[in-house]
């Protein structure tokens, strides 16, 4: 993750072979750590992979980010 205003990078996680599951826990981390300043989060920018299902959006979308 990106954040342009401050232009820092975040590594939220890495595997070898993402699926839907992984990827959905990724979306919850960042807003489950009050450290992670998740109010500041507004839009994400993402590939259209097959790991990014209706659940990781619902995670997103809940926090009120857009995608």
């Amino acid at each position: 993750m990106t954040e342009f205003a401050t232009r820092h990078v975040r590594i939220l996680g890495t595997t070898t072979n993402p699926d839907g599951l992984w990827t959905t826990q990724q979306a919850h981390n960042p807003l489950m750590d009050p450290a992670n300043r998740a109010d500041d989060f507004r839009c994400l920018i993402r590939d259209r992979t097959g790991q990014s299902t209706a659940s990781y959006d619902a995670v997103l979308s809940d926090a009120g980010v857009k995608s």
